[in-house]
């Protein structure tokens, strides 16, 4: 029997039917998506304050001391010296045609044959068995008036003293000199060696601090002490000096990573339950706010990190599987607040995402930080 016209269609139109399913099966097993997820990170901050002591506390403290000598020459200024007197000591003796008793003014004048002045600076109360030593200066200022031992011999107004007094040097009368140019120590020479030698010696002892605390951090417990010293001082008159400065300080210590472990820790727990941490690293300072005695120490801290949402891969295919383009990048972007959504679909002509959940490649990136 010949099928008739209309058995014929219904034929066809079942093949054709096969067929599209055929194609439309073909389709969604062959069809793929690739679908990148840019998350943006929430910036976390964790502040502490942490207490320490050599003995209890957040922070184990310890004490670390250093002493550093240090010396330098220093140059002395070259100035005008006035002009200085000689001076020295003379004695006076009285034979016998001397009274008892005889004083010899302060103020007396006494000359050498060559007729230098020098005064007597005090009373000389002299008796036959007793001579009187004081003290004498030139009457003028310069070098000509230093003399040799035995020179100062005449007593002026001599005619109202007795004939057995008798005066003279035993040892020479020196120290005048002329004005003239010389390199004298000034207060600002001591000062701008001092000033510089401490800047060495401070900064000297805050490296042999740094060699102590190898990875810990210090603070000083006070100023270091400092003790001067030089076989000169101000007003010599040299061309030179050399200073020596002895600095000895002592601080407070305690372990860097004890501090970071303890920040890092409070910024661990304020992670919210549904974010982590990126994988940027964690910034940590922190400041030593005060010292006390023992080794006492108050630390204010602050960590600073990245969270991102925790999300689950398969979650977020099961979520746009089949969707179009447009609706799975509004879906994602509902999810994740924020973030950045690119898709790609193969082949090109497909409207949508593939039914086949696994059929989608999800990768979830976090944005680098400064992007």
């Amino acid at each position: 029997m010949v099928p008739n016209r209309n058995q014929l269609i219904s034929a066809y139109a079942l093949s054709a039917v096969a067929v599209l399913v055929a194609v439309l099966g073909s389709f969604m097993y062959a069809e793929t998506a690739s679908v990148r997820l840019t998350v943006p990170p929430q910036k976390l901050v964790a502040n502490l304050t942490l207490r320490g002591s050599q003995a209890s506390g957040d922070l184990k403290t310890q004490h670390i001391d250093a002493t550093v000598t240090q010396a330098m020459d220093g140059t002395a200024t070259t100035v005008l010296v006035a002009p200085t007197s000689a001076a020295g000591e003379v004695v006076f003796t009285c034979t016998t045609q001397c009274p008892a008793t005889l004083t010899v003014p302060s103020g007396t004048l006494l000359a050498t044959v060559r007729l230098l002045g020098y005064a007597t600076q005090s009373d000389a109360v002299v008796t036959p068995t007793r001579p009187a030593r004081v003290s004498v200066r030139a009457t003028s200022p310069g070098v000509a008036w230093n003399t040799a031992p035995n020179t100062v011999t005449v007593i002026d107004g001599g005619g109202q003293y007795p004939n057995g007094l008798h005066v003279t040097n035993p040892a020479a009368i020196a120290g005048g000199a002329d004005a003239r140019s010389a390199p004298v120590i000034q207060q600002s020479d001591w000062d701008a060696a001092r000033t510089m030698l401490t800047a060495r010696v401070t900064a000297a002892l805050d490296v042999a601090l740094k060699a102590k605390a190898v990875q810990m951090s210090y603070i000083p417990n006070g100023p270091p002490t400092l003790t001067v010293f030089s076989a000169h001082k101000v007003g010599d008159m040299v061309p030179s000096f050399t200073m020596t400065i002895t600095g000895t300080i002592a601080a407070t210590a305690f372990s860097d990573t004890d501090a970071q472990a303890l920040l890092r820790s409070a910024l661990e727990v304020k992670v919210p339950p549904d974010q982590q941490l990126t994988r940027d690293s964690i910034q940590i300072t922190w400041q030593i706010l005060q010292t006390g005695a023992n080794g006492d120490i108050t630390v204010y801290g602050t960590a600073l990190g990245f969270v991102a949402p925790k999300l689950s891969t398969e979650t977020l295919r099961a979520r746009i599987r089949g969707l179009s383009p447009s609706d799975a990048r509004k879906s994602l972007e509902r999810a994740v607040p924020g973030s950045t959504v690119e898709i790609r679909i193969s082949p090109v002509a497909v409207p949508w995402l593939p039914l086949f959940a696994q059929h989608i490649a999800m990768t979830v990136v976090v944005q680098p930080i400064g992007l």
